[in-house]
This record gives structure tokens, C-alpha cells and sequence, in this order.
């Protein structure tokens, strides 16, 4: 899917204080976390998640790519046209639509509806409807 000019990179940190992907005060448009993003993030979109996710309660979680760091999980079920790529010891506990790249110690304990592939020691205690890769 391209992406269209007017695609954003958002930064999630947990501004509100309330883990929910759907609060717009828990979203940023620059790395910094300076500057409040204006809008949720949509199916063109980067998402860099910055802080722990457990609830929606908005619409869906579409994204392009989403990046989450180290020692974070995801318990909301997001679907990214692109990947979704979990690093150091972070995890996910929800529903991944799409595909997605475990590294380091990362794991999922969700479904990944597409392929997912497993990097250093990152872990599989889910289900994967696609190919499940494992490089060690």
C-alpha cells in the first residue's frame, strides 16, 4: 500500500497517564514529545511507541508501520499495512493484523495474523496464522 504524501510519524508516550491508544493527549508528532500531534494515527501512518499500550476505546489501531521499544507491551489489537516491529524485552498480548519482527527477548503471547519472524531469542507463546520464521 503506498503511503500518501500527507503520512505522519507519531510518537505514543502515555502523556495522559491512562495507557490508551485512543487519547489523543497520549500522542506526539516529534520525538522530543513536544509538540501535542493533532490527530490520532491512521492507516498511512509511523507509529513509535514510547510507553506501554492496554486499551483502545476509540476505533481501530491502523497503522503502517508501528515501532514499539524495549521493556513496553501492547494488549490492543493493531492492524498495520506495513509491520509491526517489538524490540528488547517488549511484548504483545493482543491481536497483530499484519505482519510482524520480534527482536532481542520480545515476544508475543497474541495472534499474529500474517508472518511473523523471531530474532535472537525473542519468543512465540501465541498464535501465527502466517509463517513463523526463527533466526537465532
Amino acid at each position: 500500500m503506498p503511503v500518501s504524501a500527507d503520512a505522519a510519524t507519531l510518537y505514543y508516550s502515555n502523556g495522559a497517564g491512562d495507557l490508551d491508544w485512543a487519547n489523543l493527549d497520549n500522542w506526539w508528532s516529534d520525538s522530543g514529545l513536544t509538540v501535542q500531534a493533532l490527530a490520532l494515527p491512521t492507516a498511512g501512518d509511523d507509529a513509535y511507541i514510547q510507553a506501554s499500550i492496554d486499551v483502545n476505546s476509540g476505533g481501530p489501531a491502523t497503522v503502517n508501520n508501528i515501532y514499539i521499544a524495549t521493556n513496553l507491551y501492547t494488549n490492543i489489537n493493531i492492524t498495520v499495512s506495513g509491520t509491526a516491529i517489538f524490540s528488547g524485552s517488549s511484548s504483545n498480548g493482543a491481536n497483530i493484523i499484519g505482519n510482524a519482527i520480534f527482536n532481542d527477548i520480545s515476544d508475543t503471547e497474541g495472534t499474529v495474523t500474517g508472518n511473523a519472524t523471531f530474532n535472537d531469542t525473542s519468543g512465540n507463546a501465541g498464535t501465527i496464522t502466517g509463517n513463523a520464521i526463527f533466526n537465532d
